[in-house]
């Protein structure tokens, strides 16, 4: 008989779905749910203690997918055994809806199956137990059907070691965990191909009679196809066949994977069928820079019945205090505490109705007593007219009383949410409390939660009293974007597009609620997803969104709101005092530090703006235009005095554009374009004189020729050299009919710069003549100067300095006389340029530094790109302190004006410069930012070779698969990979002793490399290498092999890469124990490297030591040993490093110090244990077994038992 109290009176039990072997299943009736039938699950009395049923939860909390069941609550019932609610899933198992289905039906199902498995995988997680009893379709007519994941008992993590018992069910299992093997979510693709299989035959793949037949079979015996399985498509029954490999290496990667496969079976778009609801997952709560280890210990404490200080989270709407709040809820609940949670209303009764809330909406038990003294004690609060000379005080003591009594019975956890629209008087007794409660050392817990920062209310003074940890979440960044959509997408990041990303981040402005509304209200849309997704414009945001933000908005008092109007016009921040001119209203200041309190507006490097994009466009969007253009007209004449400076201008031209000033717009638009184009901006250029310029200037006109001319330069700043030759040829022909000489010189002068790029100089120089032609015209020396430096360059283009420098000479005095000094140091850039060429390093420092005398008179560009080449010069003249002051300058500077370009290029040269000087993590770290320049820009280019720098980096520091990561990135970006790249790979792999992929990488490069003799060598020399390691070749046959190759090698090579070669054949005459060759090797690696600081020439100094060991030279072998131990060790080569540490264990052991053998070994395991810690799990087996690490092992325990038996022998 069913005792129906044992879960209190919220839940009715209507009747017992099932029992299993740790739980049973109820479904009941919960009372607060509006009578909402759910399924509460109950650990059987024979299974207490068991710790996966709160794991269980703990992962369902954290899984939010449409195609897993949703859990709600855990508690514990009378008998203390803990409880968990979750959807009741009325359906049948998907091998019984597949009998009654045609095959693009059932091929939905597992896409919905696929698509939870993923939410499952991405998170670290195998299911363990995939069966069609596990897998429900429930069926809504008019509607989808929609498939269920049910049961993640016995879900546990990747990689966390050996199964030590058998998981799952005996006609679905992997062999893999049969044997009890190490599995990971090839498991789960096992199973499912199991179950697809019996849906689309008929009967399970295996079926042997009895268990142990049938567990046989899953080990032993091959799938196959009974006759008659025809209509099954082929490329189906290969797909099953692979979800059913005895290998889980020959089964498909990953379910995304088999998704996309099932999906493309007989060109189907199975995926339009799909509810917009089923397409997308709910992402769990990503956790940024938040202290997690301090909010665990605050909570364990309390658990353990200590008192700890509260936890406040603040921020900006949608950066995901709420979410946070139901992490830590659900955490505090599995630690036992109860819960109790509100969410502040501005017309809940002050101050005690938030507290009613908590404590009479909770489902967790409080006792009868307890029960009637709550009711009794809050009604006796909230009876005015008895309590009418009821001080505050005596208010907050009573209430702080009851909750001490309440912890008392046990640990609890108050949450409470939405506290920036509580009043004065609730803040306060909030205060109270929490300070009651540690006077009292009661075991409460609160957990707060407010827009924005805190610090103008009541909860402010807490910080330091109360030791308050204050937790602000901060908004997503571009890359977190990324990985946030593709997880709600169930899609690769790689195959989300670059500008959809920015656009939505930009947008957004990157927080989570914002990102998740957007990519909601996108899967509505028509059309073929994820597609239609991505061909939205991400910046228009839903109508849901724009919802929210005015309900915020009407939030605010009406003098704070006329503000923020005021404020949605900024395109770029201004600092209080420059706003409280241009608005022209009194006590801006104090009206901006309640916004800023509110979470509504920010203080940036340049000033104070709105926080959110979302909600500054929303506000901008509802200003009248007569009020919105009054607005910018202000700005606008607050800015004009940057015209008479070298200022950026583009702010101003925004305002002026949009104001009713139009001579001060056109001014300040033509600056903004010239500008933009200096600053790698071309975009931002096209905007300016599309809205600005061409919108304001009589056509034919000389103002009007001009902006057609900087419009030119903008589009051959994008590369678009077609369409610029287009404009600028009939901008020549419209020049030359007005007899606009200037225009027309300008425009033969760019058009000599397109083909001067294109490398068509013959072309370049006709242009030039007659753009100087038509300069001579004019009396404008300017315009005589700028034809003549750019015949100069032409003459450069061309490969003759020597006709580019008297040029160079004319254009200078040319540009003095003008003075022009923007001019005058872009000749001396140049020169400092040809210098550079020639391997003069000093005279080009000299040059550019000439350049840098003008600083103060030319644009910041300009001076950027000046202090970036005197970087460059002063690192190849070895003055890295210079070096790097001058790419500091650079970088402040490209900054400022936001280049992107720029700044990307001297990112990427003053990391390459930190390698030189063997800061290799700080050079990857700068490089990094580098890339995250150049993806802003778009070029594809850069990217990818900023990215093989960062991979060959990561191979020197050991980190193999982080290298083979970025080498795929880099060929998604341009398709294609050149020869270097596929030996960068193929060294990857090889040094991972991922031995048959790196042979293919090997063969890859040498059908690149075709005729090209010494990159075909390098290739061969790896083969030559995996071969000995894996034993193919014999290791005198391999020796014989490589000396053949070596006396093949052309006599013009390229250094480095016969370093490489010859780095290679030193390591398979060591697997040939070869010494003489080894030492010839290592002499022609040594007269290579003379004075590189390298790999090659870490690996050389090794081999030199250890040769000097095995001639008995110990005393010279310490030392050797000793230096390349620390150069590795400071240019971060890991590897490299533990050899050396090898070696001079070796020479401890040869000269009777076992001791220090051991010492120096163990440093060199340590490292060992770092790297392999770091590996996913499916590599950790092949890097240990690598020969290297196998040696290193077998030399510590010689070198233990040495130390052994000397220890013995003393005694």
């Amino acid at each position: 008989m069913l005792d129906r109290s044992r879960f209190g009176e919220r839940f009715r039990i209507v009747s017992l779905i099932g029992r299993g072997a740790t739980a049973d299943v109820y479904r009941v009736v919960d009372s607060e749910r509006e009578g909402r039938e759910l399924a509460l699950k109950h650990l059987s009395r024979t299974a207490a203690g068991d710790p996966s049923f709160a794991a269980e939860f703990r992962l369902l909390t954290a899984l939010n997918h449409p195609n897993l069941v949703r859990v709600y609550e855990f508690g514990r019932a009378s008998d203390r055994r803990p409880w968990f609610t979750m959807d009741l899933v009325k359906g049948r198992p998907i091998t019984e809806s597949a009998r009654s289905l045609p095959l693009p039906g059932t091929l939905l199902l597992f896409i919905q199956a696929l698509r939870a498995l993923s939410h499952i995988h991405a998170r670290g997680f195998v299911h363990f137990d995939i069966k069609p009893a596990n897998l429900l379709v429930e069926e809504r007519p008019g509607r989808p059907s929609s498939v269920k994941l049910l049961d993640l008992g016995l879900a546990g993590r990747v990689g966390v070691g050996r199964i030590t018992h058998a998981k799952g069910s005996i006609g679905y299992i992997a062999p893999e965990l049969i044997r009890a093997d190490e599995a990971d979510e090839r498991a789960d693709l096992y199973s499912l191909g199991a179950v697809l299989y019996e849906s689309t035959v008929g009967h399970p793949p295996f079926d042997g009679g009895d268990a142990a037949a049938t567990l046989r079979a899953h080990l032993e015996v091959a799938p196959a196809f009974p006759a008659g399985s025809g209509k099954i498509p082929a490329a189906l029954r290969d797909l099953i066949l692979r979800m059913l490999s005895k290998d889980p290496r020959e089964r498909p990667s990953s379910s995304l994977r088999t998704l996309t496969e099932i999906a493309r079976i007989e060109g189907l778009e199975l995926e339009l069928k799909l509810d917009p609801a089923a397409r997308l997952s709910e992402p769990v709560y990503t956790w940024r820079d938040e202290p997690r280890a301090e909010i665990a210990d605050r909570m364990g404490a309390v658990a353990t019945g200590r008192a700890a200080g509260p936890i406040l989270i603040t921020g900006p709407l949608g950066v995901g205090k709420s979410r946070l709040l139901q992490e830590l809820r659900a955490e505090a609940t599995l630690l036992g505490l109860r819960v109790f949670r509100a969410d502040a209303r501005p017309g809940d009764p002050a101050p005690h109705g938030l507290f009613l809330k908590a404590f009479q909406g909770t489902h967790q038990p409080i006792d009868a007593p307890m029960r009637g003294e709550l009711d009794g004690e809050f009604a006796r609060i909230a009876d005015h007219e008895r309590y009418g000379s009821l001080s505050s005080r005596q208010l907050h003591e009573r209430i702080s009383r009851f909750i001490r009594r309440l912890a008392k019975q046990g640990p609890i956890a108050i949450f409470l949410d939405d506290l920036d629209r509580a009043d004065e008087e609730t803040l306060g007794l909030i205060a109270h409390a929490i300070r009651f409660s540690l006077r009292r050392d009661s075991p409460a817990l609160f957990v707060l939660a407010q827009q924005g920062n805190g610090e103008q209310s009541a909860l402010s003074e807490l910080d330091e009293e109360t030791e308050t940890l204050q937790v602000t979440p901060r908004p997503f960044d571009r890359n977190e974007v990324r990985s946030y959509v593709a997880e709600m997408v169930s899609i690769d990041t790689d195959s989300i597009p670059r500008h959809f990303v920015d656009g939505l981040t930009a947008a957004t402005d990157g927080l989570p609620l914002f990102v998740r509304e957007s990519v909601r209200a996108a899967a509505k849309l028509p059309g073929p997803w994820p597609r239609s997704l991505f061909d939205r414009d991400p910046s228009q945001l839903p109508t849901s969104l724009e919802a929210i933000v005015l309900k915020q908005i009407r939030a605010v008092p009406p003098k704070l709101r006329r503000l923020l109007k005021f404020l949605s016009v900024l395109d770029l921040p201004l600092d209080a005092d420059a706003i409280a001119e241009a608005s022209g209203w009194a006590y801006v200041a104090e009206d901006l530090v309640e916004l800023a309190a509110l979470g509504l507006v920010e203080k940036r490097r340049d000033g104070l703006a709105i926080r959110s994009g979302a909600t500054r466009s929303t506000l901008y969007r509802k200003l009248l235009p007569a009020r919105r253009r009054d607005y910018h007209t202000r700005i606008a004449r607050l800015l004009a005095p940057k015209l008479d400076s070298n200022d950026p201008v583009s702010d101003l031209a925004h305002h002026a554009a949009r104001g009713d000033d139009r001579e001060l717009a056109v001014r300040a638009g033509f600056r903004a374009a010239e500008q933009a184009i200096e600053a790698h901006a071309p975009g931002r250029a096209l905007k300016r004189i599309e809205e600005v310029l061409l919108r304001r200037l009589d056509k034919g006109g000389r103002e009007h020729r001009h902006a057609l001319t900087l419009m030119a330069k903008a589009r051959i700043a994008r590369n678009e050299y077609e369409l610029a030759r287009r404009l600028l040829v009939e901008l020549s022909q419209k020049a030359v009919a007005a007899k606009d000489h200037s225009a027309e010189s300008e425009a033969q002068r760019s058009l000599s710069e397109i083909a001067r790029w294109q490398g068509r100089t013959d072309e370049a120089r006709e242009h030039v003549s007659r753009a100087e032609a038509s300069a001579a015209l004019v009396e404008l020396v300017g315009l005589r100067a700028r034809a003549t430096c750019e015949s100069a360059e032409v003459e450069r283009a061309a490969g003759r300095p020597s006709h580019a420098l008297p040029k160079l000479a004319e254009a200078a005095d040319l540009f003095r006389r003008a003075r022009d000094w923007k001019g005058l140091a872009r000749t001396w850039l140049i020169r400092g340029d040809l210098a550079f060429g020639e391997l003069d390093a000093a005279g080009a420092a000299d040059h550019h530094q000439r350049a840098l005398d003008l600083e103060e008179q030319i644009p910041f560009a300009l001076r950027a790109s000046a202090w970036n080449r005197l970087g460059m010069c002063r690192a190849e003249l070895s003055d890295e302190d210079g070096s790097v002051d001058a790419f500091r300058r650079a970088h402040r500077i490209f900054q400022r004006i936001g280049d992107r370009e720029g700044e990307a290029s001297v990112l990427n040269n003053w990391g390459l410069l930190e390698r030189l000087r063997g800061g290799v993590s700080r050079a990857i770290g700068l490089l990094h930012r580098a890339l995250e320049a150049y993806e802003a820009c778009g070029d594809p280019l850069p990217i990818t070779s900023v990215l093989r720098n960062i991979a060959t980096y990561r191979i020197e520091q050991s980190d193999y698969s982080t290298a083979l990561d970025l080498l795929n990135r880099a060929r998604t970006t341009v398709g294609s990979e050149p020869w270097s790249a596929i030996s960068l790979r193929a060294e990857a792999e090889l040094r991972s002793m991922r031995l048959d992929e790196a042979e293919r990488a090997f063969e890859g490069a040498i059908q690149v490399a075709g005729d090209d003799e010494c990159r075909s060598a390098h290739g061969r020399a790896g083969i030559v290498l995996i071969r000995a390691i894996s034993k193919q070749l014999a290791a005198d046959e391999a020796a014989r092999e490589a000396t053949a190759l070596l006396t093949t090698l052309p006599d013009e090579i390229d250094e480095r890469l016969e370093a490489s070669i010859l780095a290679r054949m030193l390591e398979v005459h060591e697997i040939a124990g070869n010494t003489r060759a080894m030492k010839e090797v290592t002499e022609r690696l040594d007269r290579i490297n003379d004075g590189e600081v390298t790999m090659n020439r870490v690996v050389t100094m090794r081999w030199r030591s250890w040769l000097s060991l095995e001639e008995g030279d110990l005393v010279g072998a310490e030392r050797r040993i000793r230096r390349t131990i620390t150069l590795a060790n400071k240019l971060g080569f890991r590897e490299e490093e533990r050899e050396a540490r090898r070696v001079l264990a070796r020479a401890f052991l040869v000269s009777g110090r076992p001791g220090k053998a051991a010492a120096v070994l163990y440093s060199a395991m340590e490292t060992l244990q770092e790297d392999w810690a770091a590996l996913p799990s499916t590599r950790r087996k092949a890097f240990l077994m690598a020969p290297r690490r196998r040696a290193l092992r077998r030399e510590l325990k010689t070198a233990l038992a040495n130390l052994r038996q000397e220890i013995r022998q003393t005694k």
